[in-house]
């Protein structure tokens, strides 16, 4: 079991030395992005820069029920980066709100020993099942 919800679509990564760009458009669709980032110097993540980049579960539907996946590696070793260009349509076209204000970006290398535990039927925490 290894799907995702959301749109099929396809995207593209290029790295050099001195920036990053990331493309990506919904199949059959005009809506997606296009993001250019300058890296800078590594920097110490507050908190918020911890949990917002910080992912430790993955999620998907599949037979009508929601799967977790544990996801462990080290924290992503984080740069400032400056955003060069960011465009998109998705949020639109998902029927919400463009978003206001300059984008919040950063970078990383990458993250090494990354290992999925095995997935398995996602707990409602709210109700504390």
């Amino acid at each position: 079991m290894s799907s995702f919800p959301g749109w099929p679509s396809g995207s593209g990564a290029h790295r050099s030395a001195r920036a990053g760009r990331y493309t990506g458009r919904r199949t059959g669709s005009t809506a997606g992005y296009r993001v250019r980032l300058r890296p800078g110097e590594p920097v110490r993540p507050s908190d918020l820069e911890l949990w917002l980049t910080s992912r430790w579960r993955a999620y998907t539907r599949h037979a009508g029920l929601l799967w977790e996946t544990s996801v462990d590696h080290e924290p992503w070793p984080l740069r400032a980066a400056t955003c060069e260009e960011a465009v998109q349509d998705l949020t639109t076209a998902a029927g919400l709100p463009a978003p206001a204000g300059p984008p919040l970006a950063h970078f990383s290398n990458g993250v090494h020993r990354v290992r999925f535990g095995p997935p398995r039927p996602a707990r409602d925490r709210r109700a504390g099942t």
